[in-house]
């Protein structure tokens, strides 16, 4: 099934042009989704809102329209512009600073924001509803304010536990208040920050500047100091990459904007939704095209913050870099998939331009569903990726440890094309990617995950 989706977003053609990048990319993989709000909202660094945002969303969407029928060439499930176009709201157009004035405020309770938000989360859908936050969150909090208003106790708890929110850091006071108040019942995904513009001084310790703040002050090699990190490509993310790359395919590249800060900063809180084998939903605490997180209570050291229940925030990846080191960082867990869904990315737009199938990339048709398997301590065990190869794409295909911890290597893999022999030394639960990319213009990557579970003889026998 389609994750069901809402964005809230401080959409902007000044200050906040990223946004307009994720959403050019988000209608891209519209077809993946269930896209169910597209909510203009404010933020520390946007604190009003009006019809003007609403139009930079119209005129993209627009561009959509005008090469949907390149994209339904290629995959089915686009949705049309006016159902999209049906979806978009204004949402509270003052920034969320104080209870009670800026949310939590029943003068807000019709706002067409909240009101879109209320409907989709009593909607009679047994599917989470994932909420993602590229900017202030007061008109989510609006919404849920309501909902313990009018409902009963019982109904208002089990509203709660469908949302899983997606925060890219805390852009305005509301979601502070949000976490301490009703975070018993929430999946929660955020790398907490002050909610004010000062906020932005501590995004390094977040998780999501991994996806292009190489050399911004948003990006950190250790999770602790700003300044950017080494490891990732970054011509992939930078100025030259969008006007050689991007600009020239067709309407919505034509319209992705030059950074201004970082690239697509927002794109994290919904990238993990895409199904790819490696993405999982239900377990971002395995890692993703959108980062990897650990469901715990995080200190002040780590964010000046003080919360009060766990909620999934930073987690450390090791990898091995394009300068042939390793890195060990929050960051890491993105950057080091951004060759992957830049070309996907990429893929994706040039559909955009043509309905011509046959000169294009496409995804793989294979099994990705994750596989269990159990093995004794010095147990060797064949893995394999089936896939039904295509004699007009060229196949690559590896195996490989997705480290958990930089203390982990207590399993052994020996690749041999689309097969590998495992082999574990060490009680415990390790995860094995199988990936393989397939190319006809484009390398495109997809993946198998394989969870390990090692016991002793003794264990096996009880």
């Amino acid at each position: 099934m389609k994750p069901r989706l809402i964005i809230l977003t401080d959409i902007d053609n000044k200050t906040e042009i990223d946004d307009i990048q994720s959403l050019i990319r988000l209608l891209l993989y519209s077809n993946e989704l269930d896209l169910e709000g597209i909510i203009s909202v404010t933020s520390c660094f946007y604190k009003k809102i009006d019809q003007h945002n609403l139009d930079i969303i119209e005129d993209i969407i627009s561009r959509y329209e005008k090469v949907k029928n390149n994209l339904d060439a290629h995959a089915n499930g686009y949705p049309s512009a006016n159902y999209l176009r049906s979806i978009v709201a204004q949402g509270i157009n003052v920034f969320g600073r104080k209870k009670g004035r800026d949310f939590c405020n029943e003068a807000y309770d019709s706002n067409k924001g909240v009101q879109l938000l209320v409907k989709q989360i009593l909607k009679n859908d047994t599917r989470p509803l994932n909420i993602s936050l590229w900017g202030g969150g007061n008109t989510l909090v609006q919404a849920i304010d309501y909902l313990n208003r009018t409902l009963h106790k019982e109904k208002f708890i089990f509203c709660l536990k469908k949302l899983k929110i997606y925060a890219i850091s805390d852009q305005d006071l509301s979601t502070a208040y949000l976490r301490k108040n009703y975070g018993k019942y929430l999946y929660y995904i955020v790398s907490p920050s002050y909610g004010g513009w000062l906020g932005n001084l501590t995004y390094y310790k977040a998780t999501w500047p991994g996806i292009s703040s190489d050399n911004f002050k948003h990006g950190s090699e250790d999770g602790h100091h700003k300044g950017g990190f080494s490891g990732a490509d970054a011509s992939l993310v930078d100025n030259t990459f969008i006007k050689e790359k991007i600009k020239p395919l067709g309407m919505l590249g034509e319209a992705y904007p030059y950074t201004k800060y970082i690239t697509e900063g927002d794109t994290p809180s919904f990238l993990w939704l895409v199904r790819n084998g490696l993405n999982n939903p239900d377990h971002i605490e395995y890692g993703s095209w959108g980062g990897r997180y650990e469901k715990r209570i995080p200190t002040r050291f780590e964010f000046h913050t003080k919360e009060i229940y766990p909620i999934f925030t930073n987690s450390y990846d090791l990898v091995y870099g394009k300068d042939q080191k390793y890195h060990y960082s929050p960051q890491a867990s993105i950057w080091r998939w951004r060759d992957h869904f830049q070309n996907d990315f990429l893929m994706r737009l040039i559909w955009s331009t043509t309905g011509d199938y046959s000169t294009c990339d496409h995804i793989q048709e294979y099994d990705d569903s994750e596989v269990i398997i159990e093995l004794k301590i010095n147990e060797e065990k064949e893995i394999s990726l089936s896939i039904a190869e295509d004699s007009l794409y060229k196949y690559t295909y590896k195996f490989y440890q997705y480290h958990l911890s930089d203390k982990e290597n207590e399993i052994s893999i020996t690749n041999h094309k689309n097969k590998a022999l495992i082999k574990a030394y060490k009680c415990g639960i390790y995860h094995v990617i199988g990936e393989f990319s397939r190319k006809k213009n484009l390398e495109i990557t997809r993946y198998k995950r394989f969870i390990i579970k090692v016991k002793s003889e003794a264990q096996s026998h009880t």
